[in-house]
């Protein structure tokens, strides 16, 4: 039931409209409601219809809204959580590559440096992409 409460809304929405035109249709023919209700027009009835059906379909909409609604939230709380995950991390490791990067006392070989400063590049194309493409 709760989940599908929007539908609920619509139907009762159509409901509460085909009523009151039962209500205001008895009062301008001068007939009862009852009458109304129970042997209506063809017209009248496929007007009541329609309220229904149109009730329902803004129910419909309402649900569909809600489920993308319901997504969106879930997707942002993802990818707010990969941010938090991977920010400390990427920032530790391009701060531990910086240092090996411009401390003198560790003599590098230019191979290593080369494949260090690779990383470094790397880490930093990881954390602007992080940035960039995961707003806070």
């Amino acid at each position: 039931m709760k989940k599908h409460r929007e539908l609920v809304y619509g139907a009762a929405f159509g409901l509460g409209a085909a009523i009151l035109d039962v209500m205001l249709h008895a009062w301008t023919e001068g007939t009862s409601i009852w009458q109304e209700l129970l042997r209506p027009t063809l017209g009248a009835g496929l007007y009541r219809i329609l309220f229904l059906v149109f009730g329902m379909a803004l129910g419909w909409i309402l649900l569909q809204k809600s489920r993308q609604e319901h997504e969106l939230n879930r997707l942002t709380e993802s990818l707010q959580q990969f941010r938090r995950g991977i920010g400390t991390p990427a920032l530790l490791i391009h701060t531990k590559l910086q240092v090996l990067l411009t401390r003198d006392d560790l003599k590098l070989s230019p191979e290593a440096e080369t494949i260090v400063r690779s990383v470094y590049e790397q880490s930093q194309a990881i954390q602007s992409a992080t940035k960039q493409t995961l707003p806070s």
